[in-house]
């Protein structure tokens, strides 16, 4: 990260390049938060250390301590196992309850994506009326759940 007041770069991870599979993944880098205001943010890739093909085709901020507040009654109707978007069924939208970022895709009855990217955990989805397959992808298992949407 570049500190904004002294505008020096701080290095706030590093880590050493490895083979993956050759399939879509979320990479997930955790880091403490800084004393400092950052105003921008470098990645560096050992490219040549791993065999084939290396891209980036996104990278997201965002910070840990954004949480999504439920009151009692809420709390009571979620399966933490199975829903990951909620309230299901909703009157148009629905928030994301994981406390990580996950990539989500949405899928009409007819298998048709309407919706596919990673969102963060309190966010807001907003879907027309319908009956849709939403496939969670936390970087490492998926799940499916379905949303109903009035």
């Amino acid at each position: 990260l570049r500190n904004a007041q002294t505008q020096t770069w701080e290095k706030v991870w590093e880590g050493t390049a490895n083979a993956a599979p050759l399939v879509s993944r979320i990479f997930k880098v955790g880091f403490s938060e800084t004393t400092f205001p950052a105003d921008a943010i470098r990645i560096a890739l050992n490219s040549p250390v791993v065999p084939g093909w290396n891209e980036i085709d996104a990278v997201q901020l965002y910070h840990s301590s954004m949480t999504l507040s439920l009151n009692a009654a809420e709390k009571n109707n979620i399966n933490s196992q199975t829903t990951i978007l909620y309230p299901n069924p909703s009157q148009g939208e629905c928030k994301m309850l994981r406390s990580e970022p996950s990539y989500v895709t949405i899928f009409t009855i007819l298998g048709e994506t309407i919706f596919s990217r990673v969102v963060l955990p309190g966010e807001t989805i907003r879907l027309p009326a319908g009956v849709y397959t939403a496939r969670i992808f936390d970087g490492s298992n998926s799940i499916d759940q379905t949303l109903i949407i009035h």
